[in-house]
Formats: C-alpha cells, structure tokens, sequence
C-alpha cells in the first residue's frame, strides 16, 4: 500500500487540517502560478464542483446595448454551474448571467495603486449593476505601504461609495484585508493568504444557500487576529 508521502511527495503533517493543507498549496504552487489563467485553474481545483470559475462578462437578466456597452472584463468569475451556463464562450471569454454569479474579482501583479485603479474601476462597475455580487482583488505579491493603502480605499480619495468598494484584498505574500460593513481590517497573515482567501469564498458560497458542511475545517480562520484600517 502506498502512503501519502510515498504517492504524492507530501509529509502526512500537511494534511493535519485543511487550513495547512492550502497552505502547502500556497507555498508549492501558487508562487509560480503568476498568471490570471494559472490562479482560476488552481483555485477551481479546490472549489465544490457545482461552484466554477471563468473570465469574461456578466450582463443582468435585462441588459440593454447600453449596459453591455458598460460591463468591464473581469479576471475571475465565481458562478454556480448547476443552475446556470453560459450565455456565449470565446476560449477565455465567457459571458455569464448576473444571477448566476457568487462573487468576480480582478487579479493584479503586484498591489500599487497605479496598478489597482482600472480594477477598482471594473469592480465598482459590478456593484452598481448588483450590489449583492461579492467582488475580490487579487494580488501575486503586495508593495503599497499600508499608509498608501488606506488612503487609496478612503472613499473621499478614490471617489467611490463605500458600498462600491472590494469585499476582499488579498495579496500573496504578507496582506489579506476584507470590507466589513463600512470599515476595512487587516487579517494577521502567516503565509497563508490563499486559506484566508479560499475560506472568505467558501463563506460567500454558503451565504447563497450553500452547505453549511463546506465551512468544516477551517473554523480557526474565524478567530484570526486583525485590526482595522479605518
């Protein structure tokens, strides 16, 4: 009989909770997987199979030529499969129904302002045509100063309602912050972004009627140490 470390190369250790075992994955994959395609192929892998993920477009039940005219690319589309399938495919541009879609998010290079503006444009967008969609920004490694960070997520400088903002930034390598209400905290990260990120989609999932089975295994991620931002 083989065993897991014989078959997989992996020490039995990284399996001891599924927090740890996506930190494994983390720490072998993700860091070379820099690209939009690479992280929606590596981040299915590890979603319930009803729950995909796509590049493309959303439109609303009833778009006019004017909203389609609107509606931004986005780098990710998380859309419940099972119920929905796609309007219209072009290899890796999908166009989904809006009343399909769990969450969208963009996925950046490096987390700088200059660099986050068209997202926070594209993500804003979302929110305005549905504000209950849970949108994400998605950075391979982090470079703002949380200074310059808070200043950039402060309506009164982006010129964004707060309701139009990112739910979540996550930038591998040392920053995972979520919107909560009207305020933004920064969550303690040990490496471990990807677990923080992967358990916020999980619990977005289970906020549409999901089961509440998925949540199991990573409840320590609830007590996480974080402070807010403003």
């Amino acid at each position: 009989m083989l065993t897991v470390k014989e078959l997989l190369g992996i020490e039995p250790a990284a399996f001891f909770s599924r927090v740890e075992a996506l930190v494994y994955i983390q720490l072998t994959q993700l860091q070379a997987a820099k690209s939009p395609k690479a992280f929606r192929d590596l981040l299915a892998s590890y979603l319930p199979s009803r729950w995909a993920i796509a590049s493309g477009f959303v439109l609303p039940l009833k778009a006019t030529p004017e909203t389609i005219k609107a509606t931004p690319h986005l780098d990710f589309i998380l859309y419940d499969s099972f119920l929905y399938a796609p309007m219209y495919k072009a290899d890796d541009n999908w166009v989904l129904p809006m009343e399909g879609v769990i969450a969208v998010g963009e996925i950046i290079p490096v987390l700088i302002p200059r660099i986050m503006e068209n997202s926070l444009r594209a993500l804003a967008a979302i929110k305005s045509m549905n504000p209950n969609i849970k949108t994400y920004v998605i950075a391979f490694r982090p470079s703002a100063r949380e200074s310059t960070l808070r200043k950039k997520l402060n309506p009164a400088v982006s010129g964004y309602k707060m309701e139009l903002m990112p739910d979540v930034i996550c930038a591998f390598g040392g920053m995972y912050i979520e919107k909560r209400g009207q305020e933004y905290f920064r969550f303690e990260s040990l490496e471990d972004e990807f677990a923080l990120f992967y358990h916020r989609i999980l619990k977005d999932i289970i906020a549409r009627g999901g089961n509440q089975e998925l949540i199991l295994g990573l409840e320590e991620l609830e007590e996480r140490a974080s402070y807010k931002l403003f």
